[in-house]
């Protein structure tokens, strides 16, 4: 739910300093309660979740990386690479930034450890983009909170 909750609050843009019972009537109406109805204490993933994203957004590097283009969050794709025409890939990209020159950066946001699954997704989905827009200069970045 926490890295749900991140990646909407991406996608929205969401100023970090909002205040927290906007922030948590904001999440109540872009989660829907199926999808949060397990959850013991609504309020406290809201905060947790809320200081993941502030901890991401406040990086330097991120905020220098997200003025220098157009921002695609929650980027859906579907490819068949021509080295194995039988398998579809498919993903959601957490964010790929397009700047008017140079290369485009794909970028995943990781709200818990870290994995070699991670280096491994963020390759297939640097892969996927160099197909998709015929780029071979295509960045990776996978940020952790």
């Amino acid at each position: 739910m926490t890295g749900t909750i991140v990646h909407r609050l991406f996608q929205y843009g969401i100023d970090v300093q909002c205040e927290p019972a906007f922030l948590r009537r904001w999440l109540s109406a872009m989660i829907s309660f199926e999808d949060r109805v397990d959850v013991a204490d609504w309020d406290a993933v809201c905060d947790s979740a809320f200081e993941r994203y502030r901890r991401l957004r406040e990086q330097p590097d991120l905020r220098s990386l997200l003025e220098t283009g157009k921002c695609l969050f929650e980027l859906p794709f579907s490819l068949v690479a021509d080295e194995r025409k039988d398998e579809v890939v498919r993903g959601v990209i957490d964010c790929l930034v397009v700047p008017e020159t140079g290369p485009v950066t794909v970028v995943e946001f990781k709200t818990g450890g870290r994995s070699p699954g991670h280096v491994t997704q963020a390759e297939q989905y640097r892969a996927a983009i160099r197909v998709i827009l015929g780029k071979k200069d295509v960045d990776t970045k996978i940020l952790y909170a």
